[in-house]
This record gives structure tokens, C-alpha cells and sequence, in this order.
């Protein structure tokens, strides 16, 4: 299936901006204060809401912490629903902010997903003490090579109250392909 990853990226990024200004008017914190599994069914309705924009189809259903046997739940699935039948078109693994061997295990995870025509995404949300990538996405990307494909970056400045110096966070989000 054909999906616009620009618009879901567009998408994932707005959401979790907002989710960060929310989080930041009502309890002084930032995105990093939310759970793992609370921003990943944020980002799972959103993607609902402009589903005709990313998928090109209205007619998608929408999954969380689905077990498709490649090892543990799934956090976002979407499905194509046509004829009766349901097809898997896209999961997501999101990580918040977490260390190498865990966003490791994730983009595995999806490499062992053996779905045809099904796009696999890792949406990661980086602590950064700086706006830029720092050495855990560095070296996914260099592990992974040919792998994984960028569909964007964005970064932007959060509270969070358990560091000294400014945090930014940093929502990467990979296309992971079988080459």
C-alpha cells in the first residue's frame, strides 16, 4: 500500500509538539513525562483522524499492542479493510527515550515482521542535550544501513525535571525495510 510518509510524519511530529505544550501549561513537565503507551495511542487516533491524507483510503483499521509472532506486541497497527478481509498495511514501534540495545530490538523486531506489502515504521523520541542526533541513532543508522530510510527529523526544546541543563526532543521516524 502507498502511504504518504511525509503526512505521517507531519502528523506524529504535530501531535507530539502538542501533547509536549499540553503536558508543559498543565504540570510545568514535558513529552518525556507522558507514558510510552499513552503517546503511542495518542499518535495511533491522530493517524486515524487523517487517515485519508496518509493512506489515501478511509477505509483502515486501527490496532494497538497487537502480537504478530515476531516477537511481542506491536504498538500501532493499521489495517486496510476491503471486501471483507483486513490487511496488514503499516505498524509502528515507537520508543520514548530510551537506550541503543532497546531501539535495537525494536527495529529487529520489525525486520522479523514477514508481512508483503505491509510498511514498517520505528518512530523513536530522543532525550538530547542538543537538537541533533546523538551517538545511539548514529550507530542504529550505521548498523542498519540499507535498512532503514529517514522519513524525518524534527527536534524541539522540553522540560523535564530530573536534568540540570536544557533537554530537546528529538522524534526521528525510520521506514525499516527488509533489503
Amino acid at each position: 500500500m502507498d502511504i504518504n510518509d511525509e503526512e505521517l510524519f507531519e502528523t506524529i511530529y504535530k501531535y507530539v509538539r502538542n501533547l509536549d505544550k499540553e503536558l508543559n501549561l498543565l504540570n510545568g513537565e514535558g513529552i518525556f513525562f507522558a507514558p510510552e503507551l499513552y503517546i503511542a495511542f495518542g499518535i495511533g487516533k491522530e493517524i486515524m483522524k487523517w487517515k485519508k491524507f496518509i493512506f489515501g483510503n478511509s477505509n483502515m483499521l486501527w490496532g494497538r499492542e497487537e502480537n504478530l509472532k515476531n516477537g511481542g506486541p506491536t504498538d500501532i497497527i493499521f489495517r486496510k479493510f476491503e471486501n471483507n478481509k483486513n490487511e496488514l498495511s503499516a505498524v509502528i514501534e515507537l520508543k520514548l527515550r530510551d537506550d541503543y540495545f532497546a531501539y535495537e530490538a525494536d527495529i529487529e523486531k520489525l525486520l522479523r515482521l514477514d508481512a508483503k506489502n505491509c510498511n514498517k515504521y520505528f518512530c523513536v523520541l530522543l532525550d538530547s542535550f542538543s537538537e541533533d542526533n546523538d551517538k545511539r541513532l548514529t550507530d542504529l543508522e550505521t548498523k542498519f544501513k540499507g535498512k532503514l530510510t529517514s522519513i524525518g527529523q524534527g527536534s524541539f526544546e522540553t522540560k523535564q525535571n530530573w536534568y540540570k541543563t536544557q533537554v530537546h526532543c528529538i522524534l526521528n521516524l525510520y521506514k525499516v525495510e527488509n533489503k
